[in-house]
């Protein structure tokens, strides 16, 4: 979904403000190494000083840093916070069944600041939704601005994470250099797990169990697992691992069935190398699963009903004797 940043230049080009230029800034990418020089050209074309949302480039709008070419080594000196709002290529897993689904943004640049990204989800019946995040707080304290990344609105630090079918691992590796403009940095990880919502919940170890009609979900952390509230669960420290693994009585029998094979399991943690099951992940690392690495540079599609390159001209879906066909460049659409 979308094109990264180092893609925008070789797919767009970076001459044309109204096309490069718009693209960029609709991805709100506005002070990322690669798109500062557009964004001051933008500002001063469009003569944007007082704008609420841009006012604060005025600090570095001197023609000898543009005319040098220095922006985007002042961009990499100051490291900013801000470079965290541009929403860039997903490689988006899903695994969905009639009991559950599980959602993944794969490997979405770890390590660097967030903003709104929301890099995995759980949902399960009754409406029940199990996520985790890095806490943010927001960049600025004007009324307009104030909003992200908050304590539960995207994240602070970006996680490194998975998916394999119906397991779920993000690694969070918080002490990573300090940003201009960053506030306080939190060096915890939380889930939001409500409680109450579910028919039965174990802690045992690092693990919460839990069930939901005839759907089960368990969470595993590298640190203890301290309960906050019935929301909120949270595991202390600069580097921390969540699992997530879904099942159903359906395969795994009883509850107590299920927890019993689950806890044969562990999670083992070696420096920034984690392995779980037949899954390995080494932050920023190789992501192996049944020891083959595994590429999460997705296509556009790969599913049961369609696999569509990345710039196709035209999207053939089919299921049974059903199909449907988008030929872009002609504008035609068949069923």
């Amino acid at each position: 979904m979308g094109l990264s940043l180092k893609e925008v230049s070789k797919e767009l080009g970076m001459e044309d403000m109204d096309v490069a230029g718009a693209y960029l800034w609709q991805m709100e990418a506005f002070t990322n190494v690669e798109s500062i020089n557009m964004t001051m050209d933008m500002f001063n074309a469009y003569n944007m000083h007082n704008n609420v949302f841009l006012k604060d480039l005025k600090m570095i709008n001197y023609k000898i840093l543009r005319r040098l070419g220095l922006l985007p080594l002042l961009v990499k000196i100051l490291n900013p916070s801000t470079q965290g709002v541009a929403i860039q290529r997903s490689n988006n897993y899903t695994y969905k069944t009639a009991d559950y689904m599980l959602s993944t943004s794969m490997r979405y640049h770890p390590g660097e600041f967030g903003d709104q990204q929301h890099i995995w989800h759980a949902a399960l019946p009754n409406n029940i939704n199990v996520f985790t995040t890095h806490p943010g707080a927001p960049m600025f304290d004007d009324n307009a601005r104030n909003f992200s990344p908050d304590y539960w609105v995207g994240n602070g630090i970006l996680p490194d994470s998975i998916q394999e079918k119906s397991i779920h691992i993000s690694t969070y590796k918080l002490d990573q250099r300090k940003g201009f403009l960053e506030r306080n940095r939190q060096f915890f990880t939380h889930a939001y797990f409500p409680r109450d919502k579910f028919d039965e919940v174990r802690f045992l170890d690092k693990r919460v169990f839990a069930r939901i009609d005839n759907t089960y979900i368990q969470l595993i952390g590298s640190q203890p697992i301290e309960v906050v509230n019935g929301e909120e669960l949270i595991q202390r420290g600069k580097f921390t691992v969540w699992v997530c693994e879904l099942e159903t009585s359906k395969n795994a029998g009883s509850f107590a069935d299920y927890i019993n094979e689950a806890m044969r399991y562990d999670l083992q943690v070696s420096g920034s190398l984690c392995n779980y099951k037949n899954i390995s992940l080494k932050y920023k690392g190789d992501y192996r699963v049944n020891e083959e690495l595994v590429n999460t540079q997705y296509q556009r599609l790969e599913s049961p009903y369609a696999r569509v390159e990345r710039k196709p001209k035209e999207i053939n879906l089919s299921y049974g004797d059903h199909s449907y066909s988008l030929v872009f460049n002609e504008a035609i659409e068949r069923k």
